[in-house]
């Protein structure tokens, strides 16, 4: 079967590095181009067709749609077009051309990405993030290794979600923290700095998000390439500093990593061929 073909076109690298993120994540063997404005798009349609163009809304109606007119006129009928956009969907004008059926709006939720990108790619027995089922007692020794995490952080609660923002264990106080939401909208960053490790031509071990607040702290780092881990800590006379949470953190990541994979021999050893797929046990275990 051949790749699919996605052409991604928009001027903000963090939107391009979710987007290409997510769309490996869902299908691996994708073929994801990228264009950051009309002259590199123009440049890549004279050479390949795409399955799937996803545009943004500015780039796309400059010049009256002149970018727009000819992706109609060189790409396939068959060819998807999804617009992302800042603002109002009802605001969305395409002069004389079809609209096209699908739009996204800006910022990206994750949650939509992912159920969109799951329409179009079909993706059905590929290994990905939304495939993850932990057992019951996988599930009570990442919770029992939670609850060490939070004993030593002093963290409020942690959380373990896979990068389409589904929570799989949760540790701690969440009352008023919509946990789905949170781990929906930190994916982006974790998906941003994967795409970083592409540039470098160097395989991701650890990637740590943090954002510090006046009450409270929040640290993401991913699990391997599937999961993250989400801690969020209040701010005290007695708070470990950074660093010292970022070891702990790092060690749980650890750890969590490799009871799924001991949890699942089958799928590591699929993994272990696989040089693109690389996860912290394995680089720590070289």
């Amino acid at each position: 079967m051949s790749a699919t073909e996605v052409l991604l076109i928009d001027h903000d690298e963090m939107v391009l590095g979710l987007l290409r993120g997510s769309i490996v994540g869902k299908d691996p063997g994708a073929n994801v181009e990228i264009a950051r404005n009309k002259t590199e798009a123009y440049l890549l349609f004279q050479f390949q067709k795409y399955q799937y163009i996803f545009c943004d809304y500015d780039v796309l109606s400059e010049n009256d749609y002149d970018l727009l007119t000819h992706i109609l006129s060189s790409q396939d009928k068959s060819t998807k077009i999804i617009v992302t956009y800042y603002g109002d969907p009802d605001a969305l004008n395409f002069g004389a051309h079809p609209t096209p059926q699908l739009v996204l709006p800006k910022p990206i939720d994750q949650r939509n990405l992912s159920a969109l990108l799951a329409q179009l790619l079909e993706v059905g027995t590929q290994n990905t993030s939304a495939d993850i089922q932990l057992s019951e007692s996988t599930s009570k020794q990442i919770e029992n290794t939670l609850k060490e995490l939070q004993r030593t952080t002093n963290a409020r609660c942690i959380i373990v979600s896979n990068q389409d923002g589904r929570v799989l264990v949760q540790q701690g106080e969440t009352e008023n923290i919509s946990v789905d939401a949170l781990a929906s909208l930190v994916s982006g960053s974790i998906m941003t700095l994967e795409e970083v490790g592409h540039i470098f031509n160097d395989p991701t071990v650890i990637n740590l998000a943090f954002r510090e607040g006046a009450k409270s702290d929040l640290y993401v780092m991913n699990i391997g390439q599937r999961l993250m881990l989400i801690m969020i800590q209040d701010k005290s006379v007695i708070s470990p500093k950074l660093g010292t949470v970022w070891f702990y953190a790092r060690q749980t990541a650890i750890t969590i990593d490799k009871l799924i994979k001991d949890a699942t021999p089958l799928k590591r050893a699929k993994k272990s061929s696989d040089k693109n797929n690389t996860t912290i046990v394995d680089e720590l275990e070289k």
